[in-house]
């Protein structure tokens, strides 16, 4: 699943035609070692469709900087190191708005405040526990 800026660059303009793009790709996976599976399949996938300048590894994410074959557009992909228990919980790890959106492939979801962002264009920086607190109440 990608999540965050880059979806919502995608719904503004054709993301890539940009000169540099940048993807987040989040794992929602039911354990660690079936997270670490996905990301593995995901970076081999990666590689055989983009040409991979260099990798690096941390301890967070799994980065690949590419370049677009016919665009010549450089890319970065980061797959998050991190299996979330759900899209929604990966969502809720946002603190704005306009990353607060998701796309599964076939679908685009988003959070109420990401919503919001859609409906009014505005930037929040959301106090995630304030928010959360206030919604179980």
């Amino acid at each position: 699943m990608v999540c965050g800026g880059f979806v919502r660059a995608a719904l503004i303009i054709h993301a890539i035609t940009a000169p540099a793009v940048d993807v987040d790709i989040f794992l929602v996976a039911a354990t660690p070692s079936a997270g670490l599976s996905l990301a593995m399949s995901i970076a081999h996938v990666v590689a055989s469709e983009l040409t991979v300048a260099s990798v690096a590894v941390s301890m967070s994410a799994l980065t690949l900087y590419c370049i677009h074959p016919t665009s010549a557009t450089h890319l970065v992909i980061q797959i998050i190191l991190c299996a979330f228990p759900s899209i929604g919980a990966v969502l809720r790890s946002f603190d704005l708005t306009p990353c607060c959106l998701a796309w599964t492939g076939t679908r685009i979801l988003t959070t109420p405040a990401g919503g919001y962002y859609l409906d009014t264009g505005v930037i929040l920086a959301i106090l995630l526990e304030l928010l959360f607190e206030s919604l179980l109440r």
